[in-house]
């Protein structure tokens, strides 16, 4: 039998590429992790948008060990557990949503199936066919079929047909009037009861919906009888300025995960209103569930990492890095390196121009010429994307604005 020398296989990553020069990470700290080699890397993606207190957190590290000595495991669909319902008790706190119950999830994928399943069932319970779902058809939801089928973004879902039914898709808006479009969609489509969208769209090229259509489609909802499902995976829980982008339109349901357990155990969240809840009360319980449904080890996680944010005063403090990254990117745009910048908080886009990505074999070639220089970033097609955690510096930005800068002026 043969021996496989590397037989770890890495998600989206182009492996004979990586394994010309394969990077095993074995320590961290702060905003930086380091390999097998001992190269430190600054990272800018802070994990992927989830790590956002940084690798050092002593006190999460104590907290999940408490609890590891204390209950490791309960059976989410038959005992409740006290860490799940402190953090469910916090997570109510700041989120917008009247009288709230909430299932916590593995990831933000899992917490969008769970969405998409309370609204079949809600459909069901109700013996109404408004089941369908109206999403973005720029946006990004998940990884499973049914999240990827509820998403518009191509790149990720573009193998995997067929796609499931129930989903139909409407544009990003281009102004303010275009609500007039999303709405004879709804004229004309009366099995839609919901609509999901994004705050702001991730890897749809950090787009910003601005708060007058949001309030437009809330208006919308309200006027048709649709639930309103707002996706807060990575805009959630500070990182964006605010503890929810979408909490001032009081949604039906907030998907929150990324930064709630700040990348150290899996860990997201369904924040679920009274009115679907009640429902289930009513006509049948909520047939979903999973192994590690409401884990109280997660759950011990994520509650001593919202006590944390709350105690920095996450939100302000995302705005106040933020305000320090757009000034920095000045200067790539005083010497025309790049060609838009796009961010709110610690969630940003820099894009530069499509002609010198063309001429580059590889789509991720200025990621890796940039992970060659030590920099941890994202990128699609012209877009780099960076997501800091809380604690990055301005030397650490100002370094990375330098070579970002050297490696467009020499591509």
């Amino acid at each position: 039998m043969s021996t496989n020398k590397y037989p770890l296989w890495l998600g989206y990553m182009d492996m004979p590429s990586f394994l010309d020069n394969p990077i095993t990470i074995v320590d961290s700290y702060g905003c930086t992790v380091i390999d097998s080699q001992g190269i430190e890397y600054i990272d800018l993606s802070s994990g992927i948008r989830n790590v956002i207190l940084g690798y050092s957190e002593e006190r999460i590290v104590k907290a999940v060990t408490e609890q590891m000595k204390k209950v490791t495991f309960v059976k989410g669909s038959s005992f409740g557990n006290e860490p799940a319902l402190e953090l469910a008790q916090e997570i109510q706190s700041i989120a917008n949503i009247s009288n709230p119950r909430m299932l916590f999830h593995n990831s933000g994928t899992e917490a969008v199936e769970a969405s998409i399943k309370l609204i079949r069932q809600y459909s069901y319970l109700n013996n109404t066919n408004r089941n369908t779902i109206a999403t973005l058809k720029n946006g990004y939801h998940g990884q499973t079929i049914g999240a990827l089928s509820a998403s518009g973004e191509e790149y990720s879902k573009e193998p995997f047909k067929p796609y499931l039914n129930g989903f139909t898709f409407f544009d990003l808006p281009q102004n303010d009037g275009d609500i007039d479009k999303l709405e004879f969609i709804l004229k004309k489509d009366n099995t839609i009861g919901a609509i999901m969208l994004e705050p702001i769209l991730g890897n749809g090229g950090v787009v910003e919906i601005s708060e007058k259509y949001l309030k437009a489609i809330k208006n919308l909802c309200l006027k048709y009888n649709i639930l309103l499902i707002c996706d807060e995976v990575t805009t959630g829980f500070g990182r964006c300025g605010e503890w929810f982008l979408t909490n001032q339109l009081e949604p039906e349901i907030i998907i929150g995960g990324k930064v709630l357990a700040n990348g150290y155990l899996p860990l997201s969240v369904v924040i679920v209103s009274e009115k679907i809840w009640k429902v289930f009360d009513e006509k049948g319980s909520f047939r979903h569930g999973q192994t590690n449904l409401n884990h109280p080890v997660c759950c011990a996680c994520g509650l001593e990492t919202l006590k944390i944010l709350k105690e920095i005063d996450a939100p302000k403090l995302s705005l106040q890095k933020g305000e320090m990254i757009q000034t920095a990117l000045q200067s790539l745009f005083d010497k025309r390196l790049v060609t838009s910048v796009r961010g709110k908080g610690l969630l940003w886009a820099i894009e530069f121009d499509s002609n010198i990505h063309k001429n580059h074999k590889t789509h991720k070639w200025l990621e890796k010429a940039l992970l060659d220089k030590h920099f941890i970033v994202g990128q699609i097609d012209n877009i780099i994307f960076i997501a800091p955690p809380l604690i990055v510096n301005i030397e650490h930005i100002n370094n990375f604005i330098n070579m970002l800068g050297k490696c467009l002026e020499y591509e």
